[in-house]
């Protein structure tokens, strides 16, 4: 690791694959750094050169998240609504204590009892025939994680600014691979929308934020009205720049360094003739006994531990050899 990069806080797309070809003595394009960062080998970052407007968010435990209920009546909402039903979105100070467990559990595919089944079922007592319901998270979900995101209420959307981690959940995963398949490789662009914005993840994972954009609609809302002046970003910020953390490119390193099998250093001249010379010591002083020769010695260490690598009788000939000899010339 050079001096220079370990002062570096990150490094841009390119400098990293530059790095990288550097210590692994082999070429690594931005190509190749942008698709180990897809298949979730390497993180991306991005720093917020002119700042830009978001909503705040925390994790929450999944278990632990506030629940949005939806009511699907079989007429439709407004005919519902006309009719006097009730507003088809029950949010989380609407429910019971009863419906809250079974629908947690429900939503983390565990089994329900009678009485958990009959708790949520209740919730279309005295509405139209017909009408379901389906369950969700007041906030993002992020199921391998297990968490929720909930963003802050009231609503604020103020302006963040510096390095932010990419959790590739939303918009932001549209953007890298429109980079990588389109830009880099000549292929289709990415036409697709991601519904759930564009996120970003402090460094200690305690901060969340999506991305807004302001509205271009010339309202006569209220100064105060913020959720008519701001939407979710539908992508990062054009003059932001993608970026990955020194600490992040060093652990991507340890961790190929670490699965590689490390290779046996052959010995040096000194080093052998060192051992060779043992060896030889050895031999002489346990075949300095009438008793006792070469030929005995040989087959006493394979009988012994002749399971052990090196240990064989064509083996063990070629080193007493070479240490029988390494003994003569320096006597």
């Amino acid at each position: 690791m050079s001096k220079l990069f370990k002062l570096k806080n990150f490094l841009t797309v390119n400098a990293t694959a530059d790095y990288l070809s550097a210590v692994f003595e082999e070429e690594v394009t931005v190509a190749d750094v942008l698709q180990l960062a897809m298949e979730k080998h390497i993180a991306l970052s991005i720093n917020l050169i002119n700042h830009a407007k978001a909503r705040i968010g925390k994790p929450i435990p999944s278990e632990q998240a506030k629940l949005l209920i939806f009511l699907h009546y079989p007429g439709g909402m407004l005919n519902a609504m006309s009719n006097g039903y009730s507003n088809p979105i029950l949010e989380d100070k609407d429910l019971s204590e009863e419906v809250k467990i079974a629908a947690h559990r429900a939503l983390a595919e565990l089994g329900l009892n009678d009485d958990q089944r009959q708790a949520l079922e209740s919730l279309t007592y005295q509405l139209p025939e017909g009408t379901t319901i389906s369950l969700g998270y007041k906030g993002q979900h992020i199921p391998k994680k297990n968490i929720v995101i909930e963003l802050d209420e009231p609503m604020s959307v103020p302006s963040i600014e510096g390095i932010w981690d990419l959790p590739l959940i939303g918009a932001e995963t549209l953007d890298l691979h429109n980079t990588f398949f389109h830009t880099l490789l000549g292929g289709p662009e990415i036409d697709l929308v991601s519904l759930d914005g564009t996120w970003l993840v402090s460094e200690n994972n305690e901060q969340w934020a999506q991305l807004q954009n302001q509205s271009d609609k010339n309202t006569k809302q209220e100064e105060s009205d913020i959720e008519s002046k701001y939407y979710p970003a539908d992508g990062l910020p054009e003059d932001a720049v993608v970026i990955i953390r020194q600490k992040e490119i060093q652990r991507f390193v340890d961790s190929l360094s670490a699965a590689e099998p490390k290779a046996e250093k052959p010995l040096k001249q000194r080093e052998e003739t060192t051992y060779l010379h043992i060896i030889g010591g050895l031999l002489k002083q346990l075949t300095d006994s009438p008793r006792i020769n070469q030929s005995a010695v040989s087959t006493r260490l394979i009988e012994e531990y002749g399971t052990l690598d090196g240990i064989s009788q064509s083996n063990l000939d070629k080193k007493f050899a070479a240490a029988n000899q390494a003994i003569k010339a320096n006597s």
